[in-house]
């Protein structure tokens, strides 16, 4: 885990002692950069027909908000292959995946499409090739999952055993933010 960056602002207004604006905005992205991080996984995958929407990839859906996948689908015993970049985002109620795809190269003729969706608690990322031949997908991703949006903590007393929450006269549960 890197360093949190500081930025400098000087002792007065306007002293030059502080970072300039494009010093100051590198290292906030540096921070969130950091904060949102997530590890890059690799995998490779063959598929072996022309057999639309094969499922190469699956991440169970609990764990997955947005990622971003980079593929490499190249064609065995021929020069043709493509690469590609998909960003993808969950929906909030979690039935479907929102997905772009960029920076596409081809070379020789293209080998496979791509698709994103959610099926049975599972984000799938799926090629539908356009050959019978072995196609290898080599594939570098990352993705993050739902935050805890909870902050409370349960207070409890002293040698009483857990599960024991503190409450009001009304029964209410005392939580701390």
């Amino acid at each position: 885990m890197a360093q949190q960056e500081i930025i400098q602002i000087g002792a007065q207004p306007n002293d030059g002692q502080g970072d300039p604006l494009r010093v100051a905005f590198s290292k906030i992205n540096n921070n969130f950069a950091e904060l949102f991080a997530a590890p890059v996984q690799t995998l490779s995958f063959n598929t072996v027909s022309s057999n639309a929407n094969q499922v190469i990839l699956t991440i169970p859906e609990e764990d997955f908000k947005m990622g971003t996948f980079k593929i490499a689908s190249s064609e065995f015993d021929t020069s043709n292959c493509q690469s590609v970049t998909l960003n993808a985002t969950k929906s909030n109620d979690s039935l479907s995946i929102k997905y772009n795809a960029y920076g596409t190269i081809f070379i020789g003729t293209p080998v496979t499409n791509y698709d994103v969706d959610v099926l049975a608690g599972n984000v799938r990322l799926k090629v539908s090739p356009f050959t019978s031949n072995v196609v290898t997908h080599l594939i570098a991703y990352q993705y993050i999952g739902p935050q805890s949006s909870s902050t409370e903590a349960e207070i409890q007393l002293d040698g009483y055993p857990t599960g024991n929450l503190l409450a009001t006269q009304a029964n209410l549960i005392i939580t701390t933010e």
